[in-house]
């Protein structure tokens, strides 16, 4: 059998709660729609993302872009996978996939902890599986730790050279992660919302604020208090750029 891998940035994303949500649905009612608003948001963003597009924007321009980055996006349980090819287009659709992702998780409570790396990887409409995989997964948790999608060695050096940047941060651990709350992220998500016809697929931060407070009084796990006081942190950090009060 032809060896069909190939370099690919690839992001690894596990949604954070997300088991106990499904298990609490009994007992609280209102946890189903938002699991099946969220889940719908994530298998359909790949079209989501299309309808952001100029009208303006030339199709075969589009065609050849598209062929150019290959995004690939699989979602299955609490898990997200988004590969691209080893590029500039493939390295700026990875970062921005998954920024969109995390955004759309937190405005509907809910939690993204990740990584991205660059390595071998087969990805299409039927498997995935690869080192770009493996090494994403172990970063995502072992390293991770918070909810932050945090960069490999290869993907900080490559984000490092790109012009325009994409925003990325080094934490108090000395871990990089893509600074996915930017104050440049907020002209994203009012041209996202401006184009999504329906409300329900809309970035809503402050609606994650609130979510993100009522969540930091119900906990009563020490381990799980530690990651929303990090997020809490990271949002306050930058709320003046998005536009959102304090917690």
């Amino acid at each position: 059998m032809t060896n069909k891998q190939s370099t690919r940035y690839t992001s690894f994303i596990d949604i954070l709660g997300f088991q106990n949500s499904v298990l609490n649905i009994e007992d609280e009612p209102e946890s189903y729609e938002k699991i099946t608003t969220v889940l719908t948001n994530i298998s359909i963003i790949d079209e989501l993302r299309k309808i952001v597009r100029s009208k303006e924007s030339d199709p075969n321009a589009v065609k050849q872009f598209e062929a150019t980055q290959d995004l690939r996006v699989q979602a299955f349980s609490d898990c997200i996978l988004i590969s691209t090819n080893d590029n500039d287009l493939g390295l700026v659709a990875v970062t921005a996939m998954s920024a969109l992702t995390y955004r759309i998780l937190f405005s509907h409570g809910f939690y993204a902890r990740g990584a991205i790396t660059k390595d071998l990887l087969t990805h299409n409409e039927r498997i995935v599986f690869g080192k770009a995989l493996v090494r994403a997964y172990a970063l995502e948790q072992k390293v991770a730790i918070y909810p932050r999608i945090v960069l490999s060695q290869e993907i900080y050096n490559d984000l490092s050279n790109k012009k325009p940047a994409i925003p990325k941060k080094i934490d108090f651990d000395g871990q990089p992660f893509l600074d996915v709350f930017d104050s440049s992220s907020i002209k994203f998500i009012n041209t996202w919302n401006e184009r999504q016809p329906d409300s329900h697929f809309h970035i809503n931060l402050k609606n994650g604020r609130e979510q993100l407070i009522r969540n930091l009084q119900a906990s009563k796990d020490i381990a799980i208090q530690q990651k929303l006081t990090w997020l809490k942190n990271y949002l306050n950090n930058n709320a003046s750029g998005l536009e959102i009060e304090k917690i």
